[in-house]
């Protein structure tokens, strides 16, 4: 017998850049915020990381917000879809 897989299953879009899966698989089933994503990736500029991982990822629906209405709070923290 084959095992069940529960849940849906995202594909990476094939344009993503490599940094998205590296994020996806920092993030797992937690919630991280921007500092926290840096410091598990072994980046120190969270502007960096924002532009080349969590973008692409929350561009491409692979990523969302905790707080969708304040992209800029300090209380912002990023978890997969």
């Amino acid at each position: 017998m084959k095992p069940v897989e529960l849940g849906v299953t995202r594909r990476i879009p094939p344009k993503s850049p490599p940094q998205v899966q590296r994020l996806l698989d920092v993030l797992g089933d937690r919630e991280l915020s921007l500092r926290e994503i840096a410091e598990a990736l072994g980046l120190s500029d969270r502007k960096n990381v924002m532009r080349n991982c969590v973008a692409p990822a929350l561009d491409g629906g692979l990523v969302v917000r905790t707080v969708p209405d304040k992209p800029n709070s300090r209380f912002q923290k990023y978890r997969k879809a």
